[in-house]
């Protein structure tokens, strides 16, 4: 009797498992070439900077350009959601609560790596770290990059204060 039910249940997710175990290979598959374009891009040079060099980037090898921009991660994060599905699918018939678990978290993730970087040093992004950079050459005795940075965070604080109580745009 539990012999039928396993057999019409297989039946029935055999075309998910299909595609969760083809999705499985294709994401194999593109690490593989994303590290064949990375190792020897990486070697040649850093990522691009500023926008002539993409340009050149993709007017010399536009591949390149296109993984350098994450063609791979967008691929692989549309074959997580298969092949995590085809894993439930497998696995609930085990442990149905830790699978649902798992794809949730898979599913979690998937979400939360489509938002936006949060920048590690806010108070230095790039565009003024060079400003930063020429002051510090021009006036070595007073270079004090904590102070600019907990100014620049109060400013910032102030701002969103502002923002908060009198509606005003940030």
């Amino acid at each position: 009797m539990n012999e039928t039910n396993t057999e019409s249940a297989g039946s029935t997710w055999s075309g998910l498992w299909k595609i969760g175990g083809v999705a499985a290979l294709i994401c194999a598959l593109m690490y593989l070439v994303t590290l064949a374009i990375y190792i020897p891009a990486n070697r040649a040079g850093p990522p691009p900077g500023t926008v002539l060099e993409w340009f050149t980037l993709f007017q010399t090898n536009p591949l390149t350009g296109l993984f350098f921009l994450g063609l791979a991660d967008i691929v692989i994060m549309v074959l997580w959601g298969p092949m995590s599905l085809a894993l439930y699918a497998a696995l609930k018939q085990s442990n149905r609560t830790w699978s649902m678990i798992a794809t949730t978290f898979v599913f979690v993730g998937m979400a939360g790596s489509t938002l936006p970087p949060i920048q590690p040093f806010p108070c230095f992004p790039s565009a003024t770290s060079m400003r930063l950079q020429q002051q510090k050459q021009r006036n070595p005795s007073s270079w004090q990059p904590g102070r600019r940075c907990l100014q620049s965070a109060r400013a910032r604080a102030a701002n969103i204060r502002e923002c908060l109580w009198h509606g005003s745009p940030v």
